[in-house]
């Protein structure tokens, strides 16, 4: 849909409309470097592992992050992804 095709005040479309796109959307904002910090945390947790099953578990969810994709279980690995700004002792 075109813009121009709504009005501005409404949001209305002003003709008739077949088709509309909407494109996903995620509260989970990740920079490059986001996507890279927390890459290698998994990478690291994998090379730990000795769980066999896990391992293939990480190596799907390395898959879609190095396709920079949110894998739908990428919020139990969050922490490995966002710097954390808070001092170390303020935490403990």
């Amino acid at each position: 849909m075109e813009s121009e095709s709504l009005t501005p005040e409404s949001q209305r479309s002003v003709e008739n409309v077949e088709e509309v796109q909407l494109k996903a959307v995620s509260d989970l904002l990740l920079q490059e470097e986001d996507f890279i910090r927390g890459q290698q945390q998994i990478e690291q947790l994998q090379e730990q592992s000795a769980n066999e099953e896990f391992k293939s578990y990480l190596a799907e969810i390395l898959g879609d992050i190095s396709q920079r994709k949110l894998h739908p279980d990428l919020r139990k690995f969050i922490s490995f992804f966002y710097k954390s700004n808070i001092p170390y002792s303020i935490i403990s």
